[in-house]
């Protein structure tokens, strides 16, 4: 049965039905025929039988094939028509694609009665046939061909190659030739069968977890940190789109036991500005001296930068982490899209002047804000490798690669002494005086008339005489910012007295040992 549902042209029901019933129509010897799909080859062709043309004067190729993207085709086609089997109530029939980028969807509407399998059937076949035929063919044959007309099944052999073909049009040319578009056909596509009834459920594609970049931060302790704990930081980034947040896990014993050893370490559900260095900054000027002779290029990862005034700098703004160096710029130029020129900038802040000299491409940058994530550590995981899990919110511990990440403890590591200096005792003596000056991790902001906190359970230094990059002598046990260097153990270390030598001073910490060397040369 078929009911009429509208007013329409003979040529509008008669499309209705090819949708139902899979048949061409084509003008034949000014008769209209309609073929069934699903037919035999009539014609085996050769690629030697192939004629090249000469259009505009560039010579094709005697075969031309295109394909249509995935993103043009349907994912999923659905047939409403008249169920016999369910007292004539409308009935819907599904067939979809599980695993590919398409994501059109295809609805056909006929009032025709039919019986669950045969829509179920034709809705495989209009799914599966628009697949197959996305792939489409142009070539011209001589004029011994001139009876093969559109919806003819033929076979083309090409380089080796059997492509067999739907003809869609035809078109004679002056001189006899025939240019032929086709499609490709597999008359196992009309030959489906999959049980009907309820239509099957739509499989929606899965929700992708993306993954979190984490970057562990073990820096000097920051202005904003009080306590005397040793402190890890750490920055993420999503890695797509959908990110929802992350936990970050450790494991103490490397999840020996297949992740069940891995405990919650924090929460986050904040992305960090986060990139790397696309050039590499050079040393500059340690200090408070404005460095405007070096610029870095940064692109970010996530998030924005901006440009501040001086005073926002000296006051604290714009802190970065470049690699292992902490700077500050007063100037953040856009260049592209993330992509940032950072300029005037501060350099070795927190003591890491030591770092300028060790910058590369593709460094990490970390704007050190407030929102980094803030752990405090027992200090007995000071030099011991750990495992650490970003596990985004949706994803699965076991699934989520680890990292190993080591902490040392610079929250708790001493800066370098400065202004280390020597003067001479009397020539005849020849003892050098060493006097420097300690500086502190925390709390070592300038007020007059009182000196920076020692922050240390006492007040320790050792030192090391150099000659060269050897060692010759190591004092330790030292409790003042001095330290006498006499003729005698000049003697005993460089055979005489010494007009210049280099002094490497240390402050020592009685959690972390030795700090950051200060180092000068003693003349």
């Amino acid at each position: 049965g078929y009911v009429v549902m509208q007013v329409m042209s003979c040529r509008d029901r008669i499309e209705q039905l090819q949708s139902m019933y899979n048949f061409d129509a084509v003008e034949s010897d000014g008769l209209t025929k309609f073929v069934p799909r699903g037919g035999q080859s009539i014609a085996s062709i050769a690629q030697d039988e192939l004629v090249p043309t000469n259009r505009g004067g560039n010579t094709r190729d005697q075969l031309e094939i295109t394909r249509k993207q995935e993103l043009e085709l349907p994912q999923q086609v659905s047939i409403t028509y008249i169920s016999r089997t369910a007292n004539y109530d409308p009935g819907t029939q599904l067939s979809q694609r599980q695993t590919v980028l398409a994501r059109d969807v295809v609805g056909i509407n006929v009032p025709v009665i039919a019986t669950d399998q045969y829509a179920k059937s034709i809705a495989d076949i209009t799914l599966y046939n628009a697949w197959v035929s996305r792939v489409a063919f142009k070539f011209t044959l001589p004029p011994k061909y001139s009876r093969i007309e559109p919806t003819d099944i033929i076979t083309l052999t090409v380089d080796g190659v059997a492509y067999v073909m739907r003809v869609t049009s035809t078109k004679i040319e002056r001189n006899g030739v025939m240019e032929v578009s086709a499609v490709a056909e597999d008359v196992s596509t009309y030959d489906f069968y999959t049980p009907p009834g309820v239509a099957p459920p739509i499989t929606q594609p899965g929700t992708v977890i993306p993954g979190t970049r984490l970057e562990l931060i073990d820096i000097p302790a920051l202005p904003n940190d009080t306590d005397p704990a040793g402190i890890l930081r750490a920055a993420v980034v999503a890695q797509g789109e959908n990110w929802q947040g992350a936990v970050i896990y450790r494991s103490d014993d490397g999840g020996e036991t297949g992740g069940n050893t891995f405990l919650v370490l924090s929460a986050v559900n904040t992305e960090h500005t986060l990139g790397g260095a696309v050039t590499v900054l050079p040393a500059g000027p340690a200090g408070n001296l404005w460095d405007d002779g070096s610029t870095v290029d940064v692109v970010l990862q996530h998030g924005t930068l901006s440009s501040i005034t001086d005073l926002g700098v000296l006051n604290g703004g714009n802190v970065a982490l470049l690699g292992n160096e902490i700077i500050q710029f007063a100037n953040a130029t856009l260049l592209a899209d993330q992509k940032y020129r950072l300029s005037r900038l501060l350099r070795g802040r927190l003591g890491t002047e030591h770092e300028q000299g060790t910058h590369a491409l593709g460094e990490r940058f970390i704007l050190l804000a407030a929102n980094l994530v803030r752990v405090a550590l027992q200090n007995s995981l000071i030099g011991l490798a750990r495992h650490y899990k970003p596990v985004t919110v949706g994803g699965t511990l076991a699934t989520t690669p680890e990292q190993t990440f080591t902490y040392t403890g610079k929250t708790l590591r001493p800066y370098s002494p400065v202004n280390i200096k020597g003067t001479r005792h009397a020539p005849a003596a020849n003892d050098w005086t060493i006097n420097w000056i300690r500086r502190t991790r925390l709390g070592g902001e300038w007020r007059d008339g009182v000196d920076v906190p020692l922050n240390e359970q006492s007040e320790l230094y050792h030192a090391q005489i150099m000659n060269g990059v050897t060692v010759v002598r190591t004092v330790e046990g030292i409790t003042t910012p001095s330290l006498v260097y006499t003729a005698a153990q000049q003697v005993a270390d460089f055979g005489a007295v010494q007009t210049s030598f280099t002094l490497k001073v240390y402050q020592v910490s009685a959690i972390v040992g030795r700090g950051v060397p200060g180092q000068a040369t003693i003349s």
